[in-house]
């Protein structure tokens, strides 16, 4: 690593992805020593968050860009310039991974990751470098993939867009040298972030946690380390010592990192996915108690009890939903029934959605009181394949006696709705009756 001193403080620093995980330790190591900062990232109110968490005194400011559309990383290098007349160091952080075989990718998706993990940081470095140059120093940090190095299934666009910006950032290194620029690339490893979580993925594929849950190093030494190599000079830091000692035999032996990675191959092709026949998949039911919650009192419910102390307001959290969702290609069909009215619940028609996506049948029963138009257009928007309406009497009068809180009129007006409207006979309609003595004679 070529030498160059640089102290931190009061430094203009343009930090990207600054409320990922990486970029979060970045920038209150950077804080703590002192540069004055410029952080970025899609969402304002992330950036605010991250803001009150800094010290306090910190001169920071937030600028929020979406780096996946073209000429955001322009306007961001100008705005950001507008905040600090020097801006001596740029940390090229933001990234979005990809998880999908070659076969299966998506040629927006694919230019997308390309923005944000090349053509961005590409752009930011050309936006800044005449000011870097005009003051005979700057130092620019590239965060790059050690996935960049060498083949590895179902990371290939992730790998190729990484790959070509540490070819983009070594040549630039040589280039700039002579007018005191420095450029540093990062190969982190895998660090326990939410990368994973905002990857793109075809198919389901899964990224490096096939857990779902979170795996790799802790961010904050990672980014005590990268803040120390940024005071110490130019050229590589490695902070795996196993990737980087991968990436050097996958150079030299191209066959030893074929063979590494073919045993991932063959599970990746192996592995089921959205398009895998619904008879061929492991589980042929699931069904997903949604909302235990609900809008009537009805006299034979064995649950108004337990909703007194029930937990998330008897709405299923989204942490267990997505342990759901991470099997739905194994899944054949889902039944989003359960103790309460489904249709409480504010997700419901996205996670239906997602389901429909994924080639699993979906379904749901409910009492049909708020099955209006807007919850109609989903149903059949969605593709939903059945639904059971509970109707538990043929008369107002029967019915509204044991249904508390409802409406006979509004629930079969809302029936009618959904029956006209669909088409040759999907969804599939079936009434749900609870035979009690009073009410056996009513289903005549």
């Amino acid at each position: 690593m070529a030498s160059l001193h640089l102290d931190l403080a009061d430094r203009g620093v343009l930090l990207t992805g600054a409320t990922g995980g990486l970029g979060r330790a970045l920038a209150r190591r950077l804080a703590e020593a002192g540069a004055r900062l410029v952080v970025s990232a899609r969402s304002s109110e992330d950036l605010d968050r991250l803001i009150h968490e800094l010290p306090e005194g910190a001169e920071i400011r937030g600028i929020a860009a979406d780096l996946a559309l073209p000429g955001e990383a322009g306007r961001l290098a100008r705005d950001a310039a507008a905040v600090w007349d020097r801006l001596e160091v740029l940390i090229n952080n933001a990234g979005v991974g990809y998880n999908a075989l070659i076969e299966e990718t998506d040629e927006k998706t694919t230019r997308r990751v390309f923005e944000v993990n090349t053509f961005s940081p590409l752009a930011l470095t050309l936006a800044l470098l005449p000011r870097m140059a005009a003051l005979g120093e700057g130092l620019i940090v590239n965060i790059e993939s050690c996935s960049g190095r060498g083949a590895m299934p179902t990371r290939g666009i992730y790998s190729a867009s990484k790959s070509a910006l540490a070819v983009l950032s070594n040549t630039l290194r040589v280039e700039v040298e002579p007018l005191g620029i420095r450029v540093l690339d990062v190969f982190p490893g895998t660090l326990d972030t939410n990368f994973d979580e905002h990857a793109y993925s075809e198919s389901r594929r899964p990224g490096l946690c096939l857990s779902g849950g979170g795996c790799g190093a802790d961010p904050a030494p990672a980014a005590e380390r990268i803040v120390a190599a940024m005071g110490r000079g130019s050229g590589e830091l490695w902070l795996d010592r196993r990737a980087r000692a991968a990436a050097g035999l996958a150079a030299l032996w191209l066959g030893w990192r074929e063979r590494k990675v073919r045993p991932l191959r063959d599970w990746a092709r192996a592995r089921p996915t959205d398009h895998t026949p619904r008879e061929e998949r492991r589980w042929q039911l699931v069904q997903v108690e949604t909302s235990f919650a609900c809008n009537l009192e009805c006299v034979m419910c064995p649950w108004t009890c337990e909703r007194e102390s029930v937990r998330y307001e008897g709405l299923m959290p989204e942490r267990v939903w997505q342990a759901v969702a991470s099997h739905l290609d194994r899944i054949a069909s889902l039944d989003f029934s359960g103790g309460g009215e489904p249709l409480l619940h504010p997700r419901f028609f996205d996670r239906m959605a997602e389901a429909k996506a994924a080639q699993c049948r979906v379904g749901f029963l409910t009492n049909g009181t708020l099955m209006g138009e807007a919850a109609v257009e989903s149903i059949l928007e969605i593709g939903v394949d059945w639904v059971a309406v509970s109707i538990d009497g043929a008369t107002a009068e029967v019915y509204e006696s044991i249904r508390k809180g409802a409406a006979f009129e509004t629930v079969c007006g809302n029936l009618e709705r959904l029956a006209v409207r669909r088409s040759e006979g999907h969804p599939r309609l079936m009434i749900n009756f609870l035979m009690m003595p009073d009410t056996v004679c009513q289903l005549k």
